[in-house]
């Protein structure tokens, strides 16, 4: 995978986390506002990525950041879980 498939997918990632963050802000708002934070240096780290140069030098703080979105979501999806059973119905809107 290149510089850009990694960038697209790094992305999706960071769109995700935004949905997960827009969606709790109002239960989890101390949580939500670290998620933000590391959506933000995610965003920040991919940026400049252009060739496979970039992604080589860039590799290891890419993968932190990635790793920091896991960190910051996971509270975050632990209490939703907690709170909503696998065996209960999904809201519909």
């Amino acid at each position: 995978m290149g510089p850009g498939g990694v960038k697209a997918a790094l992305q999706n990632l960071s769109a995700a986390a935004s949905e997960v963050a827009n969606t709790a802000a109002g239960e989890f708002a101390p949580q939500t506002q670290d998620l933000n934070e590391a959506i933000s240096s995610l965003g920040s780290t991919i940026e400049g990525l252009q060739d496979q140069a970039d992604l080589r030098a860039k590799f290891g703080a890419i993968a932190t950041a990635a790793r920091e979105v896991e960190q910051a979501m996971t509270p975050i999806l632990d209490k939703a879980r907690t709170a909503c059973p696998s065996g209960s119905t999904r809201p519909t809107t």
